[in-house]
């Protein structure tokens, strides 16, 4: 079961990347047993999964991503932030704070403001619902 790349090896597309009993992970494409890459960008071996990460188009989110973001809207509970994929994302008072959010009470712009950056992992994402984020772990 050979593969034809080094870990984060630039790829083209068309360029065949493995044979043998792998899976086609984000970008790749199978024919037969051969795997091959459906766009530019760097080729990744995990856990018998051959992706490859694109280095131009959208970004797509997913869970246990490292993303910077800029808050862009501000609710009672949470704020939208804007990570540079046609999904906005969603940070929630609980995901941020170490304590309990009364809206009531305080002002959620007290702590996340429009504008603002934030460092946050991406939770989870299923396409039909915005990306949720947490910013509560080390990063």
């Amino acid at each position: 079961m050979p593969v034809f790349f080094s870990q984060r090896q630039f790829v083209v597309p068309g360029e065949l990347l493995a044979e043998g009993n792998y899976v086609a992970g984000s970008n790749v494409y199978r024919v037969g047993n051969m795997f091959f890459s459906s766009s530019v960008g760097l080729a990744e071996l995990k856990d018998r999964t051959v992706t490859v990460i694109a280095l131009s188009g959208c970004y797509i989110p997913r869970p246990a991503d490292l993303v910077i973001g800029e808050i862009v809207e501000v609710s009672m509970a949470s704020w939208m932030v804007d990570i540079n994929s046609p999904y906005q994302a969603i940070l929630f008072a609980s995901e941020f704070l170490s304590k309990p959010l009364n809206p009531l009470k305080e002002d959620p712009r007290r702590y996340l403001d429009v504008g603002d950056m934030v460092i946050a992992k991406v939770l989870n994402f299923d396409r039909t619902r915005n990306p949720s984020l947490t910013a509560k772990e080390k990063g």
